[in-house]
C-alpha cells in the first residue's frame, strides 16, 4: 500500500509540474493598441472605440488608448470624422480633434478599421501628431494598430493581426 501511495504522490507532482499556463502580454489579449511612439514601439492597454451619431452630418469616431502615471488620465484620446453613409474599411478617417495625456492637442491624424462590427469587433490602423507650442516638443504615433473585440475572446477572427 505504501508503493501504491508513493507512485500516487509522484504522478500528482509530475502532473502539477508539466507546462504552466501561459499569461498574455498587454498587446495580446483580445482589446489592445499598439504603435511606434517617437521612434519606440510601444503597447497601449485598455483601447475604447465609440461611434457618436452614426449616418449623420455629425458622425465621429472617438478613440482612446493607453495610461499615464497620473491616475484616470489616457494616453490618447481622439475624435474622427466620419461620413454619412457610415464607416468604410481600408479608408482614412481625418481626424477632428483630441489631446495626449489630456495635455497637448493633436495636429494631424487618422484612423482606419480592417474589421468593423461595431460595437463587437473593430481592428485597424492609426497615426497621429502632436505639437507642444511652448516647448516645442513634437509626439508623433505611427504605425498604429488596434484590436477591440468586445466578447473578450482572444482567439478569434476579430484579429487580422495574427
Amino acid at each position: 500500500m505504501k508503493k501504491f501511495g508513493r507512485f500516487c504522490f509522484l504522478l500528482v507532482v509530475l502532473f502539477s509540474c508539466g507546462q504552466e499556463v501561459e499569461s498574455l502580454g498587454p498587446c495580446e489579449t483580445s482589446r489592445w493598441a499598439s504603435a511606434t511612439r517617437n521612434g519606440e514601439a510601444i503597447c497601449l492597454v485598455s483601447p475604447v472605440i465609440s461611434y457618436w451619431n452614426a449616418n449623420t452630418d455629425n458622425a465621429s469616431i472617438g478613440f482612446t488608448a493607453g495610461m499615464t502615471d497620473r491616475v484616470g488620465v489616457t494616453e490618447i484620446e481622439a475624435s474622427f470624422s466620419i461620413p454619412v453613409a457610415g464607416v468604410t474599411l481600408d479608408t482614412a478617417y481625418p481626424l477632428i480633434s483630441g489631446k495626449i495625456a489630456s495635455a497637448d492637442e493633436f495636429t494631424e491624424g487618422f484612423i482606419s478599421f480592417i474589421t468593423f462590427d461595431y460595437p463587437n469587433c473593430m481592428a485597424g490602423t492609426f497615426e497621429l501628431k502632436s505639437i507642444n507650442s511652448v516647448a516645442g516638443i513634437t509626439q508623433t504615433y505611427t504605425n498604429g494598430k488596434f484590436v477591440f473585440n468586445l466578447e473578450g475572446n482572444v482567439d478569434t477572427g476579430c484579429n487580422p493581426f495574427k
